[in-house]
């Protein structure tokens, strides 16, 4: 008996605590080959290497990153889960806080679970 691949809220979780752990490389492994990104000025950016891009920079940037990781509904071959991330930082011309609601859809492909949709900040 082989090891049975993640399912949909297991991946989910497994990409948040990639992030937290500031490592956008294996957050990006949880990525589909043609993922699209939405950067926080609303551009789509297509491609998993255009999104570990994203990635580098929020877990690069100096900032503390929380995720907390809501529902996850699937239906077939499809899920969404809902995430609330917050960012914050403290620093010696004052600090800022940012949270938002983000949403992952992913897509169950013959071998596992990838994230095909990321939307952070909403």
């Amino acid at each position: 008996m082989g090891v049975q691949p993640l399912g949909a809220e297991a991946m989910a979780r497994s990409f948040a605590r990639s992030l937290m752990a500031r490592d956008s490389r294996a957050a990006a492994a949880h990525l589909a080959a043609d993922v699209r990104i939405v950067t926080p000025d609303g551009t789509e950016l297509a491609g998993r290497e255009r999104a570990a891009e994203v990635l580098d920079q929020v877990t690069d940037s100096g900032q503390e990153l929380e995720i907390r990781v809501g529902r996850t509904v699937v239906n077939g071959s499809v899920a969404l889960c809902r995430q609330w991330w917050r960012r914050h930082s403290v620093g010696e011309s004052g600090g800022f806080e940012i949270s938002t609601s983000a949403r992952l859809v992913l897509a169950r492909t013959a071998s596992r679970w990838e994230i095909v949709i990321v939307s952070p900040w909403e």
